[in-house]
């Protein structure tokens, strides 16, 4: 490779590993998300979850058996 192209290639392969690791990470984010909503969705624990400002996030379906709200009304 000519030197000019050799340069680009050295200023981009950085870049790529950071955008190869991001990606990977987002990915993992995605697959343990979807892992906890399937627990949460399964459990037969009722579970609701809050935010910070008492406001309800989830709300699972042994919640809405117990407490007689669907998640649509409890949220």
């Amino acid at each position: 490779f000519p030197p000019p192209e050799v340069e680009l290639l050295t200023q981009f392969a950085p870049l790529a590993v950071i955008a190869i690791g991001t990606a990977r990470l987002y990915a993992q984010a995605q697959r343990e998300k979807h892992y906890f909503e399937s627990l949460l969705q399964n459990s037969p624990v009722a579970t609701a979850i809050v935010d910070l400002d008492g406001c309800v996030r989830s709300w699972n379906p042994a919640a809405a058996e117990l407490f007689g709200y669907s998640a649509a009304e409890a949220m």
